[in-house]
């Protein structure tokens, strides 16, 4: 795993909608309908959910947006990855 991850956080002055499309489940279409969200460029920010947990979501931010300038983020952090995902032995209960 890359060891200089980091992180960092901005407020938004609202809460995302979620995006209206269905997200397609192939790569390429997910690709295409952030591609057009970008290029629409109606949005600052969209919340999608997330591949990994179905019941969270995700914020993506659109960079092309002059808002986006207007973020204020805090500092970057470093990340580290919780060592026992990588040395736990699975175990049954």
């Amino acid at each position: 795993m890359p060891r200089d991850y980091v992180w960092s956080k901005a407020k938004l002055p609202f809460v995302p909608d979620v995006l209206s499309e269905a997200v397609p489940f192939s790569i390429s279409a997910c690709q295409a309908t952030r591609d057009n969200w970008i290029r629409e460029g109606t949005q600052l920010a969209v919340r999608v959910s997330s591949v990994i947990i179905s019941e969270e979501s995700n914020v993506l931010l659109n960079p092309n947006r002059t808002d986006y300038e207007s973020l204020l983020w805090t500092e970057p952090r470093t990340f580290h990855f919780d060592p026992r995902l990588f040395s736990a032995e699975p175990r049954i209960l």
